[in-house]
């Protein structure tokens, strides 16, 4: 009985010690990683400086100043780190723009690469904003306001979304697209397209409920729309709900009759 207890106590003594030394070897793995690839530490401190910057942003006063620092020190390493990345540096020179910094803020801004797709427009954005501090709010209105409304044309909005997705930053995607819908008045077709191509982000990158819940979003804006369907089953599948995966199929067919990739999901579903 003594022994038991001895077993079972010298038992509970090895577990704490156990998943302290698992803990260990997980951080000293992310350590290995963070020097063998540079870059994943240069997006993890991008990253941090984001949620930096939105907390001067949206948080109290009194800290505003405290994140702004913390971002700007967080944008700089990373800018240092993976040279030309356009997040670090649009980020570096919003902290900039918060500062009052007008000049750094055009400097930093300038050096985002023409060819950065969807930063491009973000940059030019805030490239005008910091360009035209100077101007009378009107004025300063439609010269800002010209640029952001290519943001909401279709062609825009594709080419900001391609460029999360065909990434895999399904998130930004997403983030991106709300943004863009509460200052634009997209169409409900051009909404569902959007809302798509960020439900199939999802469902790529295996999270398939995730980007259900965009797709069952694009069925409703477009309820014909054979492609929403489509893509809406394909989203089941990958859940391991074949049932709804056809019914969702069988809509699509409906809609439209002579969509073949409506019909040849139905084909492979039927065939044993």
């Amino acid at each position: 009985m003594d022994e038991a207890m001895k077993s079972t106590e010298g038992g509970r003594e090895r577990r704490p010690t156990t998943r302290i030394l698992r803990y260990a070897a997980g951080i000293l793995l992310l350590l290995v990683l963070l020097g063998l690839f540079p870059q994943v530490r240069g997006m993890l401190v991008r990253k941090l400086a984001w949620l930096s910057l939105q907390r001067a942003v949206s948080g109290p006063s009194e800290d505003e100043y405290a994140y702004l620092a913390r971002a700007g020190e967080g944008f700089a390493t990373a800018a240092r780190i993976m040279p030309g990345d356009t997040l670090a540096l649009d980020g570096l020179g919003l902290v900039y723009l918060h500062y009052g910094a007008t000049d750094s803020a055009i400097e930093t801004l300038s050096h985002i690469s023409s060819n950065a797709a969807w930063m491009e427009d973000v940059a030019r954005m805030h490239l005008l904003i910091a360009q035209t501090r100077d101007l009378g709010a009107e004025q300063r209105g439609d010269i800002v306001g010209e640029a952001a409304r290519d943001w909401c044309s279709d062609a825009g909005l594709r080419q900001q979304l391609a460029a999360f997705t065909g990434q895999g930053e399904c998130e930004s995607a997403g983030e991106w697209l709300a943004w863009i819908a509460s200052r634009c008045e997209l169409s409900p077709a051009s909404d569902a397209v959007a809302r798509i191509a960020v439900g199939s982000c999802y469902v790529e990158a295996g999270a398939a409920l995730a980007g259900i819940n965009y797709l069952e979003d694009a069925t409703r804006l477009t309820p014909d729309s054979a492609p929403a369907w489509v893509a809406l089953g394909d989203a089941w599948l990958v859940a391991g709900d074949t049932l709804r995966a056809v019914e969702a199929f069988r809509t699509a067919l409906e809609r439209d009759p002579g969509s073949p990739a409506a019909r040849e999901r139905i084909k492979q579903l039927q065939t044993p």
